[in-house]
């Protein structure tokens, strides 16, 4: 039986950070909001069966109008309410799923850059693994800082790695990961912390620079310049 794949794209942030009374994730980039680019990597994706929408309960009416009927995302099947965090967000997602689903995707909706192969990699690797996230190197110098804005001491670098969406989980583990959490009233930054505590390996899929996270007024400006790098080389 072919396995289905589910992807629950986060979008129901504040955007406290990006200084704007308008949420991040429908600020425009480009001729479109943010989250058209990243919910149109997922509808060409011959692997993604399903999308989970999750946005602020007050924008649901917009999103299914000028969102996803107007860019015509047919594999939008439903629109959920976030919570106040991440983790209460992807949870009612999930809730959301279909029944067949066997593998979910979890994707930030402000991460518009998301290359196809990066993502039919983690789907790849994940119905093999079970559990993958995509993650990059770190390149920059760690310093362990004090209270006081000193410097304490350099970090070995080697194996820190930073964290990137999308993470991909069978749906059995990231369900009983979930409800772990629930039962401990414990919350993470983001799922692999929570199906790191059932004692199950995460794998890690290699990411991209570009695979950015809009979270500030600069991040803005850098999307820009991705996309209009990415425009130019498709008129070469």
């Amino acid at each position: 039986m072919t396995k289905k794949t589910s992807a629950i794209i986060t979008a129901a942030g504040h955007g406290r950070r990006m200084g704007e009374s308008r949420k991040k994730q429908f600020l425009m980039l480009g001729e479109v909001p943010i989250i058209v680019h990243t919910l149109k990597t997922f509808q060409d994706s011959a692997s993604i069966n399903e999308i989970i929408l999750v946005v602020p309960d007050d924008k649901i009416d917009y999103c299914k109008q000028e969102i996803v009927n107007s860019f015509k995302f047919t594999k939008v099947k439903k629109i959920v309410s976030g919570g106040d965090k991440r983790q209460e967000s992807v949870f009612n997602g999930l809730k959301s799923i279909s029944r067949e689903i066997d593998l979910v995707v979890v994707h930030d909706g402000v991460r518009p850059f998301l290359s196809k192969p990066i993502l039919e990699n983690s789907i790849k690797k994940a119905k093999e693994k079970g559990s993958v996230v995509v993650a990059i190197p770190v390149k920059d110098t760690l310093m362990k800082i004090s209270d006081q804005g000193m410097v304490i001491e350099g970090q070995n670098r080697d194996s820190i790695w930073r964290i990137q969406t999308p993470q991909v989980f069978k749906k059995e583990i990231l369900i009983s990961a979930f409800e772990k959490a629930l039962k401990n009233n414990f919350c993470g930054t983001d799922e692999s912390t929570l199906v790191t505590r059932l004692g199950i390996p995460v794998y890690v899929v290699n990411g991209s620079e570009l695979n950015i996270k809009i979270t500030t007024p600069e991040d803005i400006l850098l999307g820009e310049s991705i996309l209009k790098a990415f425009s130019a080389q498709l008129l070469k």
